[in-house]
């Protein structure tokens, strides 16, 4: 490239480049020296104009060119087309906008239906809450009046057992007699009674039979036999008797076979006879030596020097004893 001015070739570094006329000139052949040179920034020098195009031009009528009137025809139809391009594409917003608004119109009425939804099924959920609040309620009072129900079962079965026990205090259970076809109860009971010592009549005897499922085998221990007498006296005697002299056996009341030792006990209601087996069971299990029944009333004693407890149920068996042990001796 040459300089318009001193024809010499121009670096980059050199020249500036007129942005009207777009003619290329050394900054030293336009008086500008090399500082001033360097502190012009490149904006200034993309806008930068040589001498006569800083110049105002004459803008008489006279000096118009003839092609005036085409340049500003020209010019109408430049505008005409942009503002044609602008509201081609304001057109195309609109469509774009208007899409748009029916898009979150269209959301906002799903939206409003899924909130509408789920108010619903919380109203459903408040609804159920309160029912269940009410049911929960109704549940303790429930259980309150079931506790209490519980209370008074337990009294009532207590006061039935008591009342079936005193029926049976002129009762006694003998176990351990050899069971034989047709055997005198009667006389095995007189015969018991004279070798323990105590005079017995038949007159003191009620009835006797044996009680419980017949043995099918004949080895199986034999059923015992309970002997009702007409006096609780006579009873009493018989037992204290019995624990006095404990080797009374089948052979001493004349009964063939092997000998067994024959024992006498009260007479027991089936609950008291379980609650009896297990007084036994957890006894041993917390270290209780004595353990016995008296008119109907089990009693345990830890050893000779405590009082006897008495055991009438199973929640005095569970406070007074212990509970039951998981792995508690067996019988």
């Amino acid at each position: 490239m040459e300089c318009a001015k001193c024809s010499k070739v121009c670096t980059p570094e050199q020249f500036l480049k007129c942005a009207s006329c777009l003619v290329i000139l050394h900054f030293f052949c336009v008086d500008l020296t090399e500082p001033e040179y360097k502190k012009m920034r490149a904006i200034h020098k993309s806008k930068w104009k040589c001498a006569s195009c800083k110049q105002p031009k004459a803008t008489t009528s006279s000096s118009k060119s003839p092609n005036s009137n085409e340049e500003a025809s020209s010019g109408k139809i430049d505008t005409a087309g942009i503002m044609a391009y602008m509201d081609k594409h304001f057109a195309l917003l609109n469509d774009k906008f208007d899409n748009f608004k029916t898009s979150v119109s269209d959301q906002l009425a799903t939206l409003t239906k899924s909130v509408a939804s789920w108010e619903k099924r919380i109203l459903d959920l408040e609804t159920k809450c309160g029912e269940l609040t009410n049911c929960a309620t109704l549940v303790k009072k429930q259980d309150s009046e079931m506790l209490e129900l519980n209370g008074t079962i337990t009294m009532l079965q207590d006061q039935l057992n008591n009342q079936e026990q005193f029926y049976l205090r002129n009762e006694l259970e003998i176990s351990g007699l050899t069971e034989m076809s047709n055997e005198n109860l009667v006389h095995i009971t007189l015969l018991s009674a004279q070798k323990l010592g105590v005079e017995l009549s038949v007159s003191d005897i009620d009835g006797a039979s044996r009680v419980g499922p017949r043995p099918t085998q004949p080895d199986a221990e034999p059923r015992p036999v309970v002997v009702r007498l007409l006096r609780s006296a006579k009873r009493n005697q018989l037992i204290q008797a019995a624990r006095v002299r404990k080797n009374l056996t089948t052979k001493d009341v004349e009964l063939s076979g092997k000998p067994r030792t024959v024992y006498f006990n009260e007479r027991l209601t089936k609950h008291n006879r379980m609650l009896f087996r297990d007084t036994r069971i957890r006894a041993k299990s917390y270290g209780y030596k004595f353990y016995w029944v008296r008119n109907g009333v089990i009693y345990v004693r830890k050893d000779e020097q405590k009082k006897p407890k008495t055991i009438r149920n199973y929640y005095e068996l569970d406070s007074l004893v212990g509970p039951a042990p998981k792995d508690g001796p067996s019988e």
